[in-house]
């Protein structure tokens, strides 16, 4: 589903999805494929709303950049050429955590990931929302954040980002 909660952009696809996508553009594409290719790839069609809307959620994880044609950034090509599992999942964890509101949804919950409730009344905190937008995208929100847990312990367990990874506090999707 994706689209906005409150002025927070949801992302369109979950972390896990993207890093599939880009993976593919690594490996099959040497890094670098055009938009009708990779919509091909995806059996999307390149005009479509589902292809535009996935696109520009990778490219705001900051996997993907460019416009017709498409190249792996170089934190895509850590995530699937590092042979260093840590590196991997570190630069995974640092792709999720460009939508800015699932950084501060990680700085507040962690890994400590609350009932259906408790996570509403700290979304509408988070995004200052109404209760009933909120509660329309919880499930999703949770989805996409439980998918990208497994990254995000490997920066609770070494102690965060390291300072040149800090993600950028303002996110847009690129065109």
């Amino acid at each position: 589903m994706g689209g906005l909660i409150g002025n927070y952009q949801i992302p369109y696809t979950t972390i896990s999805e993207a890093i599939s996508i880009v993976t593919t553009v690594v490996n099959k594409y040497n890094g670098q494929l055009s938009r009708q290719s990779l919509a091909k790839e995806l059996a999307m069609n390149s005009k479509g709303g589902g292809f535009v809307n996935k696109l520009a959620t990778i490219k705001s994880y900051g996997l993907l950049q460019g416009t017709s044609m498409l190249m792996a950034t170089d934190l895509a090509q850590k995530i699937v050429v590092s042979k260093d599992p840590a590196i991997v999942a570190r630069s995974k964890a640092e792709a999720f955590l460009k939508f800015t509101l699932y950084e501060q949804l990680f700085t507040r919950i962690r890994d400590k990931v609350p009932d259906d409730d408790a996570l509403v009344n700290i979304l509408v905190e988070i995004t200052k929302a109404n209760r009933i937008e909120v509660s329309k995208k919880v499930t999703e929100i949770r989805k996409y954040y439980l998918d990208a847990l497994q990254y995000l312990k490997v920066i609770m367990d070494s102690g965060g980002l390291k300072e040149d990874q800090e993600v950028s506090r303002q996110v847009q999707i690129p065109p």
